[in-house]
């Protein structure tokens, strides 16, 4: 018989919702049930306390990455500043040594053209 009404509950969706809304009913109405019914489930809900933490969490985790980016910004800043200042120095050496050679070439052409 219990297995009769088990495959009628499977074929009939009707029958199974109506099953449903009975014993939805009946737990309502029974605080033994609810009793029942809230422990069963509520070890699965998330309370208010659960999301605050999570939430919690969820901040430090942003203000972390914040703090993170901000280091990783300044430290690419420093070194590309640094880097610039290297290529500059390069660039004002070279300058040096060219102007130091054309003078040498100048005073010589000069003393070339001073001699004839």
């Amino acid at each position: 018989m219990a297995s009769e009404f088990l495959e009628l509950l499977r074929k009939d969706k009707k029958v199974m919702r109506e099953l449903s809304e009975r014993v939805a009913a009946e737990i309502a109405l029974q605080p033994e049930f609810r009793k029942v019914f809230v422990k069963t489930v509520a070890g699965e809900l998330a309370t208010k306390e659960d999301i605050e933490k999570v939430r919690s969490e969820i901040k430090e985790s942003e203000e972390k990455l914040r703090a993170e980016i901000k280091e990783s910004e300044h430290r690419v800043k420093e070194e590309l500043k640094s880097y610039i200042d290297a290529r500059i120095s390069d660039v004002s050496r070279t300058l040096q040594v060219g102007f130091t050679v054309l003078g040498i070439m100048i005073a010589g052409f000069a003393l070339l053209v001073g001699l004839k």
